[in-house]
């Protein structure tokens, strides 16, 4: 990368770049924070020159983390997942009946919540009762 393409990204010049690196000026923390944020090198690193570049679980960006972030609620997206294809599925399936039988989708889609929502409160009588 360039330092005029790396300049761009910090919202600096690539003058401002060069000065830097060869120490003229010292770098901002502001600086710093996105050099973190862009490109997942430790602040501690960039501030002190201490420690490794990258610390663990830190040298993630932005983007990285948020993807990291979906891939460990997993089981809850999976389960998001299958509950739309699911809906999605019986949509279908009463589209298919209504097709064959004149009935419309929405009266068969009624119809079928009211026998839902009637099973769901046979449930709750049933466990009040117990």
């Amino acid at each position: 990368m360039s330092q005029e393409e790396f300049g761009k990204i910090l919202g600096l010049s690539r003058t401002q770049i060069s000065t830097m690196e060869v120490g003229r000026v010292g770098i901002l923390s502001e600086v710093c924070v996105v050099i973190h944020q862009q490109f997942g090198v430790s602040l501690t690193w960039l501030l002190l020159g201490d420690g490794p570049t990258y610390a663990p679980g830190d040298h993630l960006t932005n983007n990285e983390q948020e993807v990291l972030g979906l891939v460990r609620r997993a089981p809850e997206v999976l389960q998001l997942i299958k509950k739309a294809i699911a809906g999605q599925e019986a949509i279908c399936e009463l589209t298919e009946m209504s097709q064959g039988s004149g009935t419309s989708v929405r009266s068969q889609y009624q119809s079928a919540a009211s026998t839902t929502r009637r099973v769901s409160l046979g449930r709750e009588r049933v466990a009040t009762a117990a």
